[in-house]
């Protein structure tokens, strides 16, 4: 069993004392369990008006092309291993058709990954997705889809 040091209280703890932070090297937050609990009452509390004054800076942040381009980078990076970059050359290789569907896109792809392993298979468009999302939670429905289209 690993331990890890808080970076508030400065103690050593077991990594059960950590929540996940997937954008950590490390896979875990800085902070302990307990000093967050802390922090959540004092520190982190903010007043309405610096909640306004932090949307107000991100709306600015992301207004411009190049601005949203970085918040759509960090946001691949965080989620899914991979920049922007890596998207479009994606995006190109499938000559920005859906992978599944094989239908061009109007709007955007979806990156489309295992929930269980994080693997990145490609980029399907939202229908796809979507439909994909439910046959892979349950089976089950495959087969009651089938029947219901048999039926009518």
């Amino acid at each position: 069993m690993a331990d890890k040091t808080c970076a508030h209280c400065k103690e050593t703890k077991s990594v059960e004392q950590f929540t996940t932070n997937k954008q950590q090297k490390s896979g875990l937050c800085s902070y302990c369990k307990s000093c967050i609990r802390i922090l959540r009452k004092t520190k982190w509390h903010l007043s309405p008006e610096t909640i306004e004054k932090g949307k107000a800076t991100a709306r600015e942040k992301y207004r411009t092309k190049e601005g949203r381009r970085r918040g759509r980078n960090a946001s691949y990076k965080s989620r899914y291993g991979f920049s922007l970059d890596a998207y479009e050359k994606m995006f190109n290789a499938q000559e920005g058709k859906c992978a599944m569907c094989r239908k061009p896109s109007d709007r955007f792809l979806v990156v489309d990954h295992d929930h269980v392993t994080d693997k990145v298979r490609a980029l399907l468009c939202p229908r796809c997705n979507s439909f994909l999302g439910y046959i892979e939670t349950d089976n089950l429905i495959i087969k009651q889809a089938r029947s219901y289209l048999r039926k009518y």
